[in-house]
């Protein structure tokens, strides 16, 4: 995943020697990481609240840092997936503290499940069909 999106550039990263100096994006991606450290210890302070959280967060972005930051705070969590537009909601499991589902529950080490693998009439029609 983290090759995919790139998540790793940043100046210096000798896996990008061509990377932009236009890029700024791991600077504001490490700005929201600063800011949700800040956010954690005055909420953990009960100086923020859970939606002082979160409308910040949804207005600067990167769900994904915020949801790191908040691991251990389910109700931020759960805000946080319910307010930033796009998250599909189902992907996350309420009964466990909101943590992602696994997209394969067949095999941990598949990251991606494709139904048609596992139903014989799926199978069969794909045969059929070519």
């Amino acid at each position: 995943m983290l090759n995919l999106v790139g998540l790793d550039k940043y100046p210096g990263n000798k896996k990008y020697p061509k990377q932009s100096q236009n890029d700024k994006r791991w600077r504001h991606r490490r700005l929201a990481w600063e800011w949700a450290i800040k956010y954690l210890s005055e909420y953990e302070a009960g100086k923020k609240t859970t939606q002082d959280i979160v409308d910040f967060a949804t207005q600067n972005g990167f769900f994904s840092v915020w949801y790191t930051v908040f691991a251990n705070h389910p109700p931020v969590k759960q805000l946080l997936i319910r307010s930033f537009a796009g998250t599909a909601t189902n992907c996350f499991d309420a009964t466990n503290s909101f943590q992602p589902v696994p997209r394969n529950p067949e095999s941990q080490t598949d990251p991606i499940y494709n139904p048609y693998e596992h139903d014989e009439s799926s199978k069969n029609h794909k045969r059929n069909s070519n």
